[in-house]
């Protein structure tokens, strides 16, 4: 009797190279697949980003149609003026200043500020002359100020101390 020889190894290169191009192909679909969802997300959040900012413009226009058409009173203007110069002092810069020149004679009592004028009305104490003229001298030599002048002085003859109480007037660079 003839053996048959039957090589079963050979046939099994050839469907192993099939799922391989099969493996191949599915990964390549699955990226595919994933990159076409990445740029149609974004391509989504564009679009949502858009319609919010439509959304809001409209808003806008409807409240603008809403608002009153009277006009403000010039006593009304020159109060919220006021307000506005009030609350953009350059309050940082305004501390910064007497604290970069604190005097141990020197006690600050009250800071006045106008914005409009850019003026700081200041009331200190003094224990000496001297303290209230080195005080003086510290802020106008500061660049924050362009000016600084003594308006009024006074010892206080009550207090066993004798402090000096003065005011002085200062008045700073604006954009500084």
């Amino acid at each position: 009797m003839n053996r048959i020889m039957i090589d079963f190894a050979g046939r099994g290169k050839v469907v192993g190279l099939r799922l391989l191009l099969i493996f191949v192909a599915s990964v390549l679909m699955l990226v595919a697949t994933i990159w076409e969802f990445h740029t149609k997300n974004i391509e989504m959040n564009a679009v949502g980003q858009r319609e919010e900012k439509a959304r809001f413009f409209l808003e806008r226009v409807r409240l603008a149609e809403t608002l009153p058409t009277e006009s403000i009173s010039l006593p009304a203007i020159e109060a919220i003026n006021y307000a506005v110069s009030q609350m953009n002092l350059p309050w940082g810069e305004l501390f910064g200043t007497f604290e970069a020149h604190q005097n141990k004679g020197v006690a600050l009592i009250g800071l006045d500020p106008n914005g409009q004028k850019q003026l700081l009305s200041i009331v200190a104490e003094a224990k000496t002359p001297e303290d209230m003229v080195d005080y003086l001298g510290a802020l106008a030599s500061d660049k924050f100020f362009y000016q600084v002048i003594l308006t009024k002085h006074e010892i206080n003859e009550q207090d066993t101390n004798r402090p000096i109480r003065f005011t002085m007037e200062a008045r700073w660079i604006s954009g500084i």
